[in-house]
């Protein structure tokens, strides 16, 4: 099957879109519209996405996953968390991600909840671990939920951002048509007239 233009596209529009509905979770979506770029780069010899918007979007990439991480931490140590409870709010909103999304089986909606529910729960464990009150481990739990919000949703319009850019190429890309693609008129032109003279 002929690799077209409006294919690349298209799978283009597909795998960012996925992409963004994963930063929602937490899950490395940004990563995949980096390499969806980069495909699209090598698709088009570099011409369509070149070395300067690929580190573009990777720093924008990085500055997502410190987003997520500090905003979550911030947020978690005003409440007075310790490090157990930001460590088990990580592995718990991992744990209800996994657990919810079999439970839920409503794409976004259950896996979303699930690592929502798991951060709380995570930090309000961890946070016990220490030996608090049950009241104080509920406004760390609390904390850690609000801070997983702020962080996944500075990821997710950083990756709104990041695919909108890659789509715009992949868009560009297929009003161009097929990249090297010989221009049809000038290849008429430079065919030899052999009409002969009457």
């Amino acid at each position: 099957m002929e690799i077209t233009p409006i294919l690349v596209a298209t799978s283009v529009v597909l795998v960012c879109s996925i992409s963004v509905v994963m930063t929602i979770v937490r899950l490395p979506g940004t990563w995949l519209i980096l390499a969806t770029a980069f495909g699209l780069g090598w698709y088009t010899s570099w011409r369509e996405v070149g070395a300067l918007l690929i580190a573009i979007l990777a720093a924008l990439a990085i500055i997502g996953e410190l987003l997520e991480t500090l905003l979550s931490a911030a947020v978690a140590r005003r409440a007075g968390a310790s490090r157990h409870a930001m460590i088990g709010g990580m592995i718990g909103s991992l744990v209800g991600l996994i657990l919810f999304s079999c439970l839920i089986p409503i794409p976004i909606i259950g896996s979303f909840l699930g690592a929502l529910l798991g951060c709380f729960l995570g930090a309000v464990i961890g946070e016990n671990w220490k030996k608090r009150r049950l009241n104080q481990s509920a406004k760390v739990g609390m904390a850690a939920a609000w801070g997983f919000l702020l962080g996944a949703g500075a990821k997710t319009m950083i990756g709104v951002v990041m695919a909108c850019v890659v789509v715009a190429s992949a868009v560009t890309l297929c009003k161009q048509g097929t990249p090297n693609s010989p221009d049809p008129i000038r290849q008429n032109d430079a065919l030899p007239n052999h009409q002969e003279t009457p």
